[in-house]
């Protein structure tokens, strides 16, 4: 009699885990998102955001990310050094495109890109064309002197292509 009891406690116990589970995961799916491997990102729906290349020769994306590295050799990047410049301020983060306003700083290699300066700029940002989850056009607006890191009012438009570059990620061409 013992052994039945044990048997039929078990089946209940199984009966509310699968309940339990079952009634846990119906709200997340309401909702697009997987249950599977907690602690894990959503999967990726119709609703979700598209993300921008943070750092060059990576895979490190983000949405609304507060500083973007352009060069891969670190020499600009729109966002804010310790204690000077701002983040970046998104004005707008669709699925078809984004835009926002920071400082951009560019390295004027003096004497080398060791030892160069970093100098600020006020700059517009947009990323648009996106492509399996990522924006794949971005595009950095700023004002600049004869040389393009001296202050001034000439126009400068960097426009960047998103490109794989294996075994390493990818970069901003």
């Amino acid at each position: 009699m013992r052994v039945r009891i044990g048997a039929l406690g078990v089946c209940v116990l199984l009966l509310v885990v699968v309940a339990a589970t079952s009634s846990a995961a119906a709200p997340a799916a309401r909702h697009g998102l997987s249950t599977a491997g907690a602690g894990t990102s959503p999967s990726v729906g119709r609703a979700t955001r598209p993300t921008l290349l943070t750092e060059p020769y990576s895979s490190l994306f983000a949405v609304r990310p507060a500083k973007v590295f352009i060069a891969g050799d670190g020499s600009s990047f729109v966002g804010r050094l310790p204690g000077k410049g701002r983040t970046i301020h998104w004005k707008s983060w669709t699925r078809h495109g984004a835009s926002g306003i920071g400082t951009y700083w560019l390295n004027d290699f003096t004497p080398s890109a060791a030892q160069g300066t970093f100098h600020p700029h006020r700059a517009v940002i947009t990323a648009s064309r996106a492509r399996g989850g990522h924006f794949t056009r971005m595009t950095v607006r700023f004002r600049g002197g004869g040389r393009v890191w001296d202050a001034g009012q000439q126009l400068y438009v960097e426009s960047h292509s998103l490109k794989r570059f294996p075994p390493y990620g990818y970069v901003w061409s």
